[in-house]
């Protein structure tokens, strides 16, 4: 709810609230208890519009970290115990996807969609 509060101040133009805001997100709910996962993408764009380019392509990359290990580790499954984790795997692809092809998070000139790209072309994935 902090992110939402200041997603609001910011259409409000209201950004000295907004960043108090995301400080109090981070102090209460700090990486190291609560990792940035999917329900954080949204969080790349405040961070870019209130702190900054380097903030939100921290947030990017610890969301991309995230389920880059998520999608090695489902990768390891084969047979039967592949079809178990499937649903998941592809939800790390289509995170991963959508953090790495949508412009609203694509924060390096292309760098962050290429590194996506990478990724998942090693694994037999296209985008």
């Amino acid at each position: 709810t902090y992110v939402l509060c200041a997603e609001e101040l910011l259409k409000q133009g209201d950004t000295v609230r907004a960043a108090k805001l995301m400080e109090m997100a981070e102090q209460n709910f700090p990486v190291s208890n609560f990792p940035h996962d999917k329900f954080c993408i949204y969080m790349i764009s405040i961070k870019d519009q209130i702190q900054g380019r380097e903030a939100a392509l921290e947030i990017w990359n610890d969301i991309y970290e995230y389920y880059r290990q998520e999608l090695v580790y489902y990768s390891q499954f084969t047979g039967k115990k592949a079809s178990g984790v499937l649903a998941a795997k592809e939800e790390c692809v289509n995170i991963l996807a959508a953090i790495g092809n949508n412009p609203a998070y694509n924060l390096g000139g292309g760098q962050q969609q290429e590194k996506v790209n990478t990724l998942l072309a090693s694994y037999g994935y296209t985008i």
